[in-house]
């Protein structure tokens, strides 16, 4: 078995590859560790698989480009993974720049903090551009970081620079949980698979860090740095914040979970309400234009969200997984 696999996203990404695989080819300290390169080309329309080709004829390790026709990046991520075959994988994004020292430093925490799921770095904002005014305030959003600290006690994690043991994940699709929500699709900036997928490793008992000592830099181009991307980008982040609620209170009242599904219903619907209270209260407080979208993005959660789909899932998945294989046996009696 490879120690560590990273797996690298791309949907037309002529333009941003070159970058993003130097910085994975000039990793540091590796000499005596198996890792591999995983390109996913999610049916891009460009060669971005043909540059990737020719830019791994260097690599020191192996690599293989990987061809998904789903579009998505959940679906490229996932086809990374279904491929890898390191102990550890690492989520890159086409515009993820990670730091010379990032795979060692993982292997190094996942190695000696057996009780971590996942661990997350830092991202710095690298732009082709002057950063506008109100960036600090949505950074966050952005997948960067203003300020650089350890926090060993996450509930969440973003999936840019994520490194998971891949032996969650086939704990995961051991026990069939299927995630409700998905990351971008194409120009729709839908969000939350990320969260999700780490909210359950959490709720199953898994530990979560984000550590700076795993520094990475996120390229944003100009075309993201406009009020109007970040209108939409809210608008997704809006839609899906009901759903990692309803993660939210499973984890913080485990006990209610044996009452059966629709309390878990009523707990969603309490946080939604209780998101969308907080966050109008924030509109009428505040100037900043972006909330409103977010309003929005909560409303049609109503209609995007599949209600069924949650009450079958949201009970599965907390605690542990031998909880979530005893709890889904007696749903399906």
């Amino acid at each position: 078995m490879k120690k560590i696999s990273v797996v690298v996203c791309c949907y037309n990404s002529v333009t941003r590859i070159s970058k993003t695989l130097e910085h994975l080819l000039g990793q540091k300290d590796l000499m005596n560790t198996e890792w591999e390169i995983l390109v996913v080309d999610n049916n891009s329309t460009d060669n971005t698989g043909d540059l990737s080709s020719e830019i791994l004829k260097t690599a020191p390790c192996s690599w293989k480009i990987i061809y998904e026709k789903q579009p998505g990046l959940t679906s490229a991520r996932r086809a990374g993974h279904n491929a890898a075959i390191g102990e550890y994988i690492v989520y890159c994004d086409d515009d993820n720049w990670l730091g010379e020292n990032y795979l060692k430093e993982s292997i190094i925490f996942l190695d000696s903090h057996k009780d971590y799921g996942a661990v997350g770095g830092v991202g710095e904002v690298v732009a082709d551009t002057e950063l506008p005014s109100w960036f600090s305030l949505v950074a966050s959003s952005y997948a960067c970081d203003i300020i650089f600290k350890d926090n060993l006690d996450c509930q969440t994690l973003t999936g840019a620079g994520l490194v998971i043991r891949r032996s969650c994940l086939c704990e995961i699709d051991n026990i069939n949980i299927k995630l409700v929500l998905s990351d971008r699709t194409g120009a729709k900036l839908t969000s939350g698979g990320d969260s999700e997928l780490t909210f359950i490793l959490h709720l199953m008992g898994w530990k979560l860090a984000k550590i700076s000592d795993l520094k990475f830099q996120h390229f944003l181009p100009s075309s993201r740095l406009t009020l109007e991307y970040a209108k939409n980008l809210y608008a997704g982040l809006g839609s899906c914040s009901p759903i990692l609620s309803a993660y939210n209170y499973t984890k913080k009242f485990p006990v209610l979970v044996k009452f059966g599904n629709y309390i878990n219903v009523i707990l969603f619907w309490v946080g939604y309400r209780f998101i969308l209270y907080k966050t109008e209260k924030i509109i009428k407080n505040s100037p900043f234009i972006i909330f409103p979208i977010k309003v929005a993005g909560l409303k049609s959660a109503k209609e995007s969200a599949s209600f069924n789909e949650l009450v079958k899932h949201i009970p599965m998945v907390f605690l542990n997984s031998d909880k979530a294989k005893s709890l889904k046996s007696s749903l399906n009696k």
